[in-house]
């Protein structure tokens, strides 16, 4: 099973390019079957003034907006819908081995 996470926008304050919202996909695939689940997470309240190593929003890569939402909130923060997503496509995989008939 191939899991992927995105991050797939960014709420910010537009005037001082601090994160207030991200939102994600978590993708799991298995052969033609797959699960996208759709997720979001509140960042920190802004502080008064930012930090000098504050990095502006135009210089962002995904990498390091995941890495400060794994930072902030932890690894489980990911997690739970990666677990949703085996979770359902497993349940997926069990329906495709079935067969559906009737006995007359």
């Amino acid at each position: 099973m191939e899991i992927t996470q995105t991050i797939t926008g960014i709420n910010k304050n537009p005037e001082t390019g601090y994160m207030k919202r991200i939102h994600y996909t978590t993708t799991a695939t298995e052969g033609s079957l797959s699960c996208t689940r759709h997720g979001y997470t509140e960042m920190p309240e802004e502080p008064e003034t930012l930090p000098a190593e504050f990095i502006p929003y135009t210089d962002l890569t995904e990498a390091q907006v995941k890495a400060w939402v794994i930072q902030e909130f932890g690894s489980d923060v990911f997690t739970e819908e990666v677990e949703n997503c085996k979770n359902i496509l497993q349940k997926s995989i069990n329906r495709k081995n079935e067969i559906s008939t009737t006995p007359w």
